[in-house]
């Protein structure tokens, strides 16, 4: 590498972009930190009230079994349709799951009422599932971001503004060098 004064001018020039660079991404960090530990707290919420539905889900199925003799017709439970649309959150795309209803219970008169009671819960239990399903893969995803960013940031703080830093004293010491030489030069000029 030539030390010059160009030298020194493009990697400080340099050094101000790796810094920048590391400002961004260390705002970057803490945005998804901040976002995953807001989302950690609600899906743990969410998940023990899950786990607390579907115990009641399968003690009210089991009744129902127990009125209709065993025997529970296919078609008394709902059908849904899912859709997965991609979003995207500080630029990283994340599933943003929709689902609909795409056949009706059929409801009969004389159908048990634990086997109505079912229906509901577990179709309720399957919108808690979707949308716990949907904040976990966010939370994943945006986990591996955070990896990402704090290996760049690392990488920034502990390797290449170390270095550029290093070279741009060394670049400095020569150049101050030189200059003392040629200083000196022109002192033993002058005394002749």
């Amino acid at each position: 590498m030539v030390k010059n004064k160009t030298t020194l001018l493009e990697l400080k020039t340099e050094l101000e972009v790796i810094k920048e660079g590391e400002n961004v991404l260390e705002q970057k960090r803490d945005a998804l930190i901040k976002e995953i530990m807001k989302m950690v707290d609600i899906v743990d919420t969410r998940r023990k009230k899950l786990n607390e539905h579907m115990r009641s889900c399968y003690n009210v199925l089991i009744k129902a079994f127990m009125e209709n003799g065993g025997k529970i017709e296919k078609e008394d439970f709902v059908k849904t349709e899912l859709k997965v649309v991609e979003k995207t959150f500080l630029g990283l795309v994340v599933p943003k799951i929709d689902f609909k209803i795409s056949s009706k219970p059929n409801i009969k008169i004389d159908s048990n009422i634990f086997t109505d009671l079912a229906r509901e819960n577990f179709f309720e239990a399957l919108k808690m599932i979707l949308e716990l399903s949907e904040m976990e893969i966010k939370i994943w995803k945006l986990s591996e971001e955070l990896k990402k960013t704090m290996i760049r940031v690392n990488a920034l703080k502990f390797y290449y503004t170390p270095k550029y830093e290093k070279e741009i004293k060394e670049i400095k010491n020569h150049l101050e060098e030189n200059e003392r030489e040629f200083i000196s030069i022109i002192k033993k000029l002058k005394n002749y």
